[in-house]
């Protein structure tokens, strides 16, 4: 006997027409109870972005046997992946003796099963195998239900460049890369699949992440993404270089750096969350030439400021010095401009020079260490001695040593105290006199006189390739003024 769907119960009724029997549907009730008690849903909600809808999180549970399933299926499938992207469904595995409990409920007969339920425990589809996003999303429409992902969709449709919801897409589309194995970094791709056949398999991977970066990039400041995380698992944690369509992506992004690092003296010391503008060109580099040794952007320093910066040295010699590549260590090191910031030189100036200088000769002194080029890296280490003043002997040195032995490869019985001869010489003189911080350079402005004619030809003289390493702060038009007139009359 049923009880009918319009019972004084009707989430029971569902159940029933669902196909539990009459004798099952208070334990099914019972089931249902400890479910949600013990379920996804008692965590503080987090209110969504206004893009996203107003429907709570986890909308959605879709329950299947712990061992059942192989690793990451939902991510094979687009309609389950944007649903778990969008924090819709809730993904639960049950593990015995919860899954022997909901087998004989449900009265299924062994293999693999699914069964999807809203917050109330109604169910609203169930099957057997692999589930199927398709139906899963048809469910929940039948329901009157939208995913998160729909809904951005739709906001986005009205409203193409705004940067949040492109942001949130790029950073569910990574979410869905990252959960796949076979878009991560460093797989080995089958090597009887057709290189066609596996280019087209990840464009169609990486389809919604390539679209979504370049609109992003056609917009103005795309650097100030709200979440650069999920920038920084593209580049670093998969694979976008399987991908043509998305290899020419990152092929953009990557002259969108240099553009901006060319703009100003503010941009080149602008934070982009954990992943400098520096730090995405260079994986960008990686990426698309799968070079060992880095490049530097081609852009000069502004007025008082130093490129690359220290972050940009660092995330891009560790790599080499980890895999103790000192060949291309020393290559790096030697693409660095050896020069001291432009402008006015003030103390904090002086100091980041000195410590960034001093980082440059490290990464040199480490490579000639691994290389066992003594006399080369005792220059390196002599500069290091100079930059680092009186503290070289008690604070810089002990570290020193301990990185030049631990990465550099240097023989326990190098040295008459463990040191090659060449460098205890430079150790031997002790600490340095502090380095003087030189004069700033008086500024010089070019000034124009008596012509008014000559300030149409300044904008063509500004404008010349010659100048093109000065930017438009730099090089201005002034009138001149009495003092100058008093300087150029004597």
């Amino acid at each position: 006997m049923r009880f009918p769907s319009i019972c004084l119960f009707p989430v029971l009724g569902l159940f029933l027409a669902a196909g539990v029997p009459c004798r099952g549907q208070a334990a099914w009730a019972e089931y249902v109870r400890e479910w949600r008690a013990t379920g996804p849903y008692n965590a503080v909600e987090v209110p969504r972005r206004p893009f996203m809808g107003t429907h709570p999180r986890r909308a959605w549970s879709l329950m299947v046997r712990e061992g059942d399933l192989p690793g990451a299926w939902w991510a094979r499938d687009a309609d389950l992946g944007r649903l778990v992207a969008g924090e819709d469904l809730d993904l639960e595995t049950v593990a015995p003796p919860r899954s022997d409990a909901l087998w004989a409920l449900r009265n299924w007969p062994p293999g693999p099963h699914w069964i999807l339920l809203d917050r109330e425990g109604t169910v609203l589809l169930e099957g057997e195998g692999l589930p199927d996003g398709g139906r899963v999303v048809a469910a929940i429409h039948a329901q009157g239900g939208q995913s998160a992902w729909e809904r951005r969709e739709a906001f986005l449709k009205d409203h193409p460049d705004h940067g949040e919801a492109l942001a949130a897409r790029l950073e569910a589309s990574v979410h869905l890369l990252a959960a796949d194995p076979a878009a991560r970094a460093g797989r080995t791709p089958d090597p009887a699949l057709d290189p066609e056949l596996r280019a087209r398999e990840a464009d169609s991977r990486f389809r919604d992440a390539a679209e979504t970066l370049e609109r992003i990039l056609a917009l103005p400041d795309w650097w100030r993404l709200h979440d650069r995380g999920a920038l920084r698992i593209l580049l670093t944690d998969l694979d976008p270089g399987a991908s043509p369509r998305m290899a020419a992506v990152v092929g953009t992004l990557r002259e969108a750096c240099l553009a901006e690092l060319r703009l100003g003296p503010d941009l080149t010391a602008q934070e982009t969350g954990g992943a400098d503008l520096e730090d995405v060109w260079i994986h960008c580099g990686w990426i698309l030439q799968r070079r060992i040794v880095p490049e530097v952007p081609p852009v000069a320093p502004a007025p008082g400021r130093l490129f690359p910066r220290d972050s940009f040295l660092i995330s891009a010699g560790l790599p080499m010095v980890d895999g103790g590549n000192w060949e291309a260590l020393l290559a790096f090191t030697e693409l660095v401009p050896a020069r001291m910031p432009a402008g006015a030189m003030t103390p904090e100036r002086w100091k980041a020079y000195l410590t960034w200088r001093g980082l440059v000769c490290f990464g040199r002194l480490l490579a000639f260490s691994g290389l066992e080029r003594w006399r080369e890296g005792a220059t390196a280490l002599a500069e290091m001695r100079l930059l680092s003043g009186p503290g070289f002997k008690d604070n810089d040195l002990k570290e020193m040593l301990q990185d030049i032995r631990k990465y550099g490869g240097i023989r326990e019985d190098a040295g008459p105290r463990g040191l090659p001869p060449e460098y205890q010489a430079v150790v031997d003189l002790g600490p340095a006199p502090a380095p003087t911080m030189p004069l700033s350079p008086f500024p010089a402005r070019m000034v124009l006189w008596g012509r008014p004619g000559w300030r149409a030809a300044w904008g063509a003289l500004a404008r010349d390739p010659a100048l093109a390493a000065w930017g438009p702060r730099e090089l201005v038009w002034r009138d001149a003024s009495a003092q100058d007139a008093v300087l150029l009359r004597g």
